[in-house]
């Protein structure tokens, strides 16, 4: 009985009420108004202000049904969107059920139809019908009404416009009495009756005008011939009038607030103020931009500077100098204009104590002044050259030195600017690409008048080496050419077979080893004169047997594979070669070749020669011809054939040759890595030939392995495995067995230790190489595998004989030990390893792998490399030689 008791004692908890509306006008009124007494959940769009009611709880209404938090509710107030309210009203209605709640729903009359409202009376829910509700500052109608828009005029431009005659009819009610009458309705009586909270009597539109003109005199009415159409409320008379039939509308509208002027004509306070203030802000205002003038032009002339330049190299790409020429003049006059007006900011900037980001942005200024004068160097370098290559200059002499003096000004700007990381970076991209070529330029400056003839002719050789019959310097040379250059123009241009030279051969010359066992040939010949590892002997042999077959000396030769014609068609376009009526493009280069210049070719045949003359004379008119060229793509596949030993050169001049030997450009063995006792100098090379006279190279690919063990004693065993893959699918030409006589080259007194043919180890014999024991009629090959071994500019060299099939794999593993040690115990080792790559071969994947032993540990190298443990590893896409370093030190 007490417990009974104690409980009836405790304050009643009402439930909190329930307000659905997705627009949120009218909800958040009639929430701020029950919210003084109970707990309201208001599902809007619409969120409440910060401090509006502390008793409102505001769900978002997200989506297109949103989420209902599941409470109990005294009230559910659903007010009509026209959309989703009534399609979801029976779940509200079999919740308000469950909890025994009060549910109403409240629309408009100039939406809500008959149909609409017969299915919510079978429902049995509470009905109210608003009329055009409207307040002050707030349409809280679902469309725009009479009453609300003339407010708005009234407020805004104390103009009502009236549409036609101003017989439309509304139904107008203050907001206050809605709220009003939906807070204290709590009766479950006649709950399918329709409920109006409107004016029992429609309104005109004319009459309502004359209202707000009575509250405010200074509102005028202006008549509109064109206007909309009557609404149609929806109006039933034996429903319930709450207003009654006598609403004192013009009672209501006195109560708004109506603006008493126009708000174009309204003079606050503040800009009264303002008015005072205006001539102070002016001065203000021309105080600033006086001081900033300077740095808007610096920033505007800057900007259209560096435009110019960009246009610039788009036009020199193109090969159109005189444009080129305009836009870098342009640029430098930008820069100039920009130096000037940067000028007073130096001294605004110790008052404004920014002098860092001045300087900051003078050096940029600085930066494109040197860049357009490096440019305009540039070009009219490449103008003057022009003339003298095409024959236009009058003082040839005068106009190539002066050119090339203005080309090693260029470059030497380009490689300090690149040195010191200020090449902009919209630049840096394309000057990368043209590294190689660049360095030759700058290198060879001193010597170019020399090399083009100046005061005396030189004469050169082309070596046309054909890489998909590799050979040690490139390719099996099917067709040579020879041109003198004087001052600074070729002349006597002319291709030739090179078995018309071979046929006029005086003398013997034995062939080295390999080429007199293998191939197998009695005398050596033009076509085989670059077996040797170094271009640098290449070029002096070709020479040398060119005298003795035609009785013509060289100043110099060049080796050029179908890997650089290739990136040359590629950066042209398709060639139409006239002479055969045919398209050759990068992609069907090879193949149109050999089938005109190598099938059914025969001593004495000049199909070749022809062939070659008729394509080199279509690239050349292509040059000329094709405005759509982009010559800075053509410099960057020279470039990029040049450091990938597409294009070698050679010389008789002992000076320029150790300038092209050190810089890369012969393809020397000799190096410039510094000898040191704490630095252990390792070497990899490959060499192939392919002695099978056929063009399986085509058809071949490779991948190789490198790996580096550092044992415990310091001393290296290394491993270089590679996989030959032969994919042509028979003998049929131009494919084939492939007959690679393989060369290693590494650090000199390497000791081989271990050959594995397809995991088979070998028995390693010295190959017999005096010809006059494999040459008897009854030599008999020995068993095992014969390796040659000799010593050439200081690395040792191995080469034996390795057959891959057509359609086949084949995986050769070569193990040798250095003759270097690493003392471990030194503070700091350091592994540099130099790879070598053969002339005429392709890019091809290297999986580089050291490991090394617990007691020292691996400082740095390159960037890219991996450490796993006690090992390091990365993969290299060998394309050109390279030198990577690696740092060790005692744990």
């Amino acid at each position: 009985m007490e417990d009974s008791a104690q409980d009836s004692r405790k304050p009643k908890i009402t439930p909190p009420v329930l307000i659905v509306d997705r627009s949120g006008s009218l909800g958040i009124e009639l929430a701020k108004k029950i919210s003084k007494d109970q707990i309201v959940i208001f599902v809007s769009r619409l969120k409440p202000q910060e401090g509006a009611a502390e008793n409102i709880i505001h769900v978002p209404y997200n989506k297109k049904f949103p989420i209902i938090p599941d409470n109990s509710y005294s009230k559910t107030f659903l007010i009509d969107d026209a959309e989703t309210v009534i399609s979801s009203i029976d779940s509200f209605f079999k919740k308000a059920q469950v909890d025994r709640s009060l549910i109403f729903f409240i629309t408009y009359a100039s939406i809500i139809t008959q149909k609409k409202i017969e299915e919510i009376q079978a429902a049995n829910i509470k009905i109210y019908i608003l009329g055009d509700v409207f307040g002050e500052d707030r349409n809280y109608s679902p469309n725009q009404t009479s009453v609300n828009n003339f407010i708005d005029q009234a407020n805004k431009s104390l103009s009502l416009k009236i549409e036609k005659e101003g017989l439309r009819l509304s139904y107008p009610v203050y907001i206050d009495d809605v709220i009003d009458l939906l807070s204290r309705d709590s009766s479950k009586e006649e709950n399918n009756k329709i409920n109006f909270v409107l004016p029992f009597y429609p309104i005109t539109d004319i009459t309502l005008a004359h209202m707000l003109q009575k509250v405010n005199p200074q509102v005028r009415i202006d008549f509109q011939k064109n206007g909309g159409e009557q609404v149609k409320y929806f109006i039933k008379d034996d429903a319930n009038f709450l207003l009654g039939t006598k609403y004192d509308l013009f009672k209501r509208i006195k109560n708004l607030n109506l603006e008493t002027t126009r708000e174009e004509d309204k003079v606050t306070e503040e800009e009264i103020k303002r008015s005072f203030l205006t001539p102070f802000i002016w001065i203000v205002f021309f105080f600033l931009f006086c001081l900033f003038l300077p740095l808007i032009s610096s920033l505007f002339y800057l900007f259209l500077g560096g435009k110019e330049l960009l246009i610039a190299k788009d036009q020199l790409s193109r090969g159109n100098l005189t444009q080129a020429k305009r836009d870098v003049a342009n640029a430098k006059t930008f820069f100039a204009i920009a130096e000037k007006t940067s000028n007073p900011l130096l001294v605004e900037a110790k008052f404004l104590g920014k002098e860092k980001e001045v300087s900051a942005l003078k050096y940029k200024i600085e930066l494109g002044k040197n860049l357009s004068d490096g440019s305009h160097d540039l070009i009219i370098s490449l103008g003057l050259l022009g003339k003298v290559f095409n024959g236009e200059s009058k003082n040839s002499e005068k106009d190539f030195k002066e050119g090339v003096n203005l080309l090693k000004s260029s470059t030497t700007f380009l490689r300090t600017t690149q040195a010191e990381g200020t090449l902009p970076k919209e630049l840096l991209a394309d000057v990368n690409k043209l590294n190689p070529l660049i360095d030759l330029i700058s290198s060879t400056s001193d010597f170019l008048p020399e090399i083009f003839g100046f005061p005396t002719p030189r004469k050169y050789m082309i070596l046309f080496q054909n890489n998909m019959e590799l050979r040690p310097g490139g390719g099996f040379i099917g067709s040579f050419a020879t041109f003198t250059l004087d001052k600074g123009r070729v002349h006597n241009f002319t291709i030739n077979n090179v078995y018309s030279a071979d046929g006029q051969l005086k003398g013997h010359i034995d062939p080295p080893f390999a080429l007199r066992r293998y191939l197998p040939i009695e005398h050596w010949y033009l076509r085989d004169s670059n077996f040797d590892l170094d271009f640098e002997k290449n070029s002096y042999n070709a020479a040398y047997l060119l005298d003795l077959s035609l009785n013509e000396k060289v100043d110099g030769v060049i080796g050029i594979d179908l890997s650089l014609v290739k990136n040359l068609v590629a950066s042209i376009g398709n060639v139409h070669v006239v002479d055969y009526n045919l398209n050759v493009s990068a992609n069907n280069l090879f193949l149109l070749t050999e089938e005109k210049s190598e099938k059914n070719n025969f001593a004495g045949s000049s199909q070749k020669k022809d062939f070659l003359n008729s394509l080199f004379k279509s690239i050349i008119s292509s040059l000329q011809s094709n405005n759509n060229i982009s010559y800075l793509d053509l410099l960057q596949g020279l470039s990029t054939s040049l450091s990938e030993k597409h294009i070698q050169l050679g010389s008789n001049d002992p000076n320029l040759q150790n300038i092209s030997s050190l810089g890369g450009w012969s393809s020397s063995l000799a190096e410039n890595r510094k000898k040191d006792s704490g630095i252990l100098l390792d070497f990899l090379g490959t060499n192939e030939a392919n002695l099978g006279v056929n063009k399986a190279n085509y058809f071949v690919s490779r991948s190789a392995s490198y790996k580096i063990n550092i044992l415990e004693d310091g001393r290296i065993s290394n491993k270089l495995s590679i996989s030959f893959k032969n994919n042509a699918k028979s003998n049929a030409w131009p494919g084939g067995n492939y007959k690679n006589y393989l060369r290693l080259i590494v650090p000199e007194d390497a000791v081989i230790e271990k050959v594995t043919i397809n995991d088979k180890e070998q028995q390693i014999i010295p190959a017999i190489t005096d010809p006059a024991e494999f040459s008897r009629d009854n030599f008999v090959p020995p068993q095992g595998l014969e390796v040659e071994n000799y010593k050439d500019s200081g690395k040792t060299v191995f080469g034996f004989l390795v057959n891959i099939p057509i359609n086949s794999l084949k995986n050769v593993a070569i193990e040798y030990t250095l003759p270097q040690n690493l003392t471990l115990t030194r503070i700091s080792n350091t592994y540099s390893l130099k790879i070598f790559k053969q002339p005429g071969v392709d890019s091809f994947p290297l999986d580089l792998n050291i490991n090394f032993p617990k007691k020292i540990a691996y400082i740095r190298g390159d960037i890219s490399m991996k450490k796993n443990g006690n090992s390091i590893s990365k993969q290299i896409n060998v394309t050109r030689d390279q030198v990577i370093n690696f740092y060790f030190s005692p744990k």
